[in-house]
């Protein structure tokens, strides 16, 4: 291998070590958000519920079907929802 080629390896190693690092980052801050609210649960499933509802804001899936998802699966009031729903837009949700 070339020095070029292991460079390039090294740069495409470390790009994509920083996905996850990120992706952490913001699971964090959306927990994070959600505790600062009130809002608790399992964390694997406040991420799940946080990535359904960025799944089906990409699909057009209206905001209050997506509340109705929410609320069916937990115990949340309708306030509370939306919260949980806008935290997951801001910080789960890739641009």
């Amino acid at each position: 291998m070339t020095i070029l080629s292991l460079f390039a390896i090294l740069v495409v190693s470390q790009s994509l070590a920083g996905t996850g690092d990120a992706q952490a980052d913001a699971q964090s801050d959306y927990l994070f958000d959600l505790t600062n609210a009130g809002i608790g649960g399992p964390r694997p499933d406040l991420v799940r519920l946080g990535t359904n509802a960025c799944n089906e804001a990409h699909s057009n899936v209206s905001s209050q079907v997506s509340l109705g998802h929410i609320q069916d699966a937990t115990r949340l009031s309708l306030n509370d929802s939306q919260f949980l729903y806008d935290s997951a837009l801001k910080f789960l949700c890739p641009s």
